[in-house]
């Protein structure tokens, strides 16, 4: 005996669109074992790109210099007055 939990369908079409997973659905209806197998999924998704963000963030520290700004520029006054 199954056990069917009603979902709206946004909501399953949402998790089918980031897990490229078809679930097996009943109209809004999903099974409990299904339901459990789409959250497993959708925290599979979540360590994934919590992963790549944490790369993406120390290439960023390890490859971004930040541009040094002209003191001239930043208080506003014009080089050629102290020339």
């Amino acid at each position: 005996m199954n056990i069917y939990i009603k979902l709206e369908n946004e909501l399953i079409e949402t998790a089918e669109k980031i897990t490229d997973v078809d679930y097996e659905k009943q109209g809004d209806m999903l099974s409990a074992e299904e339901l459990v197998s789409m959250l497993k999924d959708l925290i599979y998704e979540i360590s994934k790109r919590d992963e790549k963000l944490d790369d993406l963030k120390e290439e960023m520290k390890e490859c971004y210099e930040p541009k040094r700004i002209d003191p001239y520029y930043e208080y506003g006054v014009n080089e050629r007055y102290f020339v």
